[in-house]
């Protein structure tokens, strides 16, 4: 007998494949050639999904090169204020000031713990490590968390904000007032492991199409 929950996955699954099958997944980005001073790989895809978080893909690329131009390095902007960091990211919504305070607050963690800002020491360590890691930094979306742990680590994660919680809603994926992590945890029970990085990479492409209507 099925569980109560095998139908509501399966339903998931085949509305999602549907909704997706024809939308190609954009060109990688890669964030370390973006941001300022070329960060390691995992801190790179640390810092961009901060931007990512409730913009997008095309919106965070934009942003990092603004943030290249007027930063040398991931540490001069550690020590900026957050309302330099605001203005230089140039993205007018209505998270701007909070995703630039969380900027700053998570890199000034990462810099107390790691005496670097960079997250590739414990990126080397381990899955769990990581997780931890990102966890313990005060306000950190779980976005953010599960994009790091899914580009950076490989983790089979599918990140979920309010901007993807908000187009799967209005595809019947979820329900509109599904949290944003029962969300992502649905997603990933949806799709093959092998198939997270993809999948996500689908769902950003698609959720930047419906933002251009």
């Amino acid at each position: 007998m099925n569980s109560p929950i095998d139908h509501p996955v399966a339903e998931a699954r085949r509305t999602l494949e549907a909704w997706l099958e024809g939308v190609p997944a954009a060109p990688p980005l890669e964030p370390a050639a973006l941001l300022p001073g070329s960060p390691d790989a995992a801190t790179a895809e640390f810092v961009f999904a901060l931007l990512v978080w409730e913009a997008g893909e095309p919106k965070a690329a934009s942003a990092a090169r603004r943030l290249a131009e007027q930063f040398v390095d991931l540490n001069e902007l550690r020590v900026a204020l957050v309302d330099e960091i605001e203005q230089a990211i140039g993205l007018d919504d209505s998270h701007a000031t909070e995703r630039a305070d969380l900027i700053a607050t998570a890199l000034m963690c990462v810099f107390d713990a790691e005496d670097d800002v960079s997250i590739d020491r414990v990126a080397r360590a381990g899955t769990l490590e990581v997780r931890t890691f990102l966890e313990d930094i005060p306000g950190l979306p779980a976005f953010v968390i599960d994009r790091v742990m899914l580009l950076a680590i490989g983790e089979p994660r599918i990140p979920v904000d309010d901007r993807l919680r908000s187009v799967l809603a209005e595809k019947g994926i979820v329900g509109p007032e599904t949290p944003d992590t029962d969300a992502a945890d649905l997603l990933t029970r949806v799709c093959q492991p092998e198939d997270a990085r993809d999948a996500y990479a689908r769902l950003e492409a698609a959720a930047g199409r419906l933002a251009r209507v």
